[in-house]
């Protein structure tokens, strides 16, 4: 299809009319006039270029994913995954012995880059919370994490490769599954050493009441973007 706008050279402002016609096989099909201003908008829309993006398939429970483009040392991307883990029992091994511990709701942030899981984060909410920007959050109970940056210690442990996003949903399993150690210790709003903690918790639910305000984070602050403290480095 052929297109021809001819244009008087006596034309004055946008709103006179100029000439089209409109060809095919060289016989014209179709002959009419249009506003130079009508003519003018048609061209720039024909030339609008779109960008179509969607997330992989997420986990259960997925708060938020987030790509971070050239933010790697390498220039490569980093993927952070946000899942709320429910309120309920999980197994735990300590000093040899295995608990069934009741352990609180979770949010757990993955960092991954070049399919590997980089980093854990981890803050605890209550039962019931609405998860809101401005909301409290609380900071994991139980030792392996560095509590006040939520940043899970791995040990000599690794995780498998993450070929799918999806598959992080069940990914703190294998954080759990791990031996606990007394690294970083307990953080809870109770005298009970490490080991009365979890033997007071094994088969039995999470007091809420025990959970310690994290001062320094809102939920916000937590699942906010962040390219400065942990994207930077391989």
């Amino acid at each position: 299809m052929k297109f021809t706008i001819v244009i008087d050279d006596d034309i004055s402002n946008f709103d006179d009319h100029v000439l089209i016609t409109q060809e095919e096989e060289n016989v014209t099909v179709a002959q009419y006039t249009m506003s130079l201003s009508d003519v003018s908008a048609a061209l720039n829309n024909s030339r609008e270029s779109y960008t179509y993006i969607e997330t992989p398939l997420l986990p259960n429970n997925c708060l938020k994913y987030e790509k971070v483009d050239g933010s790697r040392g390498n220039g490569g991307s980093v993927e952070n995954v946000f899942v709320e883990i429910p309120k309920g029992n999980l197994n735990i091994t300590f000093e040899g012995k295995v608990y069934n511990i009741g352990v609180p709701r979770l949010i757990m942030k993955y960092s991954v880059a070049s399919s590997r899981v980089f980093e854990i984060a981890i803050f605890a909410l209550k039962q019931g919370q609405r998860i809101e920007e401005d909301g409290e959050l609380f900071y994991f109970p139980f030792p392996n994490v560095a509590h006040e940056s939520g940043v899970a210690c791995f040990g000599a442990n690794t995780l498998p490769k993450v070929e799918k996003i999806r598959h992080l949903e069940t990914y703190h399993y294998l954080f759990f599954a791990a031996p606990f150690g007394a690294d970083y210790g307990t953080r809870v709003l109770t005298n009970k050493t490490i080991l009365q903690l979890f033997e007071s918790l094994d088969n039995e639910e999470f007091n809420d009441d025990w959970l310690m305000p994290a001062t320094t984070k809102k939920i916000g602050d937590f699942i906010k973007m962040n390219n400065e403290e942990n994207l930077q480095n391989d």
